[in-house]
């Protein structure tokens, strides 16, 4: 799985990459690969994005929002249909990410085909 928002989040959040990974209990090469668009296991993903406080969603999609530019911390109500769908498409994510984390039958075979229809 690639993050490629990483880097932003993790720099937004004042961390170096050593400081993200004693957080998320992984090793700095760890994060220093999936900043450089490596793909890493989802376990590891789900560890890093709760280090940051975020959803494996955020690393993925969404870059950080400044304090005061708008959205939730200025509180501005944000509900196009472009976040709406966005929201919808996290929520989908993360429930497939938690039956991985699960060990639930089949839940990497249905995140795969999910990704594959969003990358169509």
């Amino acid at each position: 799985m690639k993050l490629p928002r990483l880097k932003e989040w993790r720099e937004a959040r004042g961390l170096t990459q050593k400081e993200l990974a004693e957080r998320a209990h992984t090793s700095e090469y760890t994060v220093m690969r999936a900043e450089n668009d490596v793909s890493i296991r989802v376990n590891t993903a789900s560890k890093i994005s709760r280090a940051l406080n975020l959803s494996v969603a955020d690393l993925i999609e969404n870059p950080p929002v400044p304090l005061g530019a708008g959205g939730i911390e200025s509180g501005e109500a944000v509900e196009t249909p472009e976040v709406i769908n966005i929201n919808v498409e996290r929520a989908e994510l993360e429930r497939h990410l938690n039956a991985i984390e699960q060990g639930e039958p089949g839940a990497t075979e249905a995140l795969r085909r999910l990704l594959t229809r969003e990358n169509a």
